[in-house]
């Protein structure tokens, strides 16, 4: 997961490896630290075990106060 403040230079906020998704309709929670509310996000998927395809329903950031 990475943040920008102007959609060309990004941070890296959260990294992960060897994440299984073992079937459909699947939900992860994620929690990463950061003090700043960037105006840009993105995943940043660099690997898919071996597989050309990726499918993502929906993702979803939430402020814990």
């Amino acid at each position: 997961l990475q943040g920008s403040m102007d959609g060309e230079n990004w941070v890296t906020l959260d990294r992960r490896q060897n994440e299984e998704f073992v079937g459909r309709f699947q939900t992860k929670r994620y929690d990463f630290e950061t003090n700043v509310a960037y105006t840009h996000y993105r995943l940043n998927i660099t690997e898919n075990w071996g597989n050309s395809l990726f499918q993502q329903a929906e993702w979803r950031l939430i402020r814990v106060p």
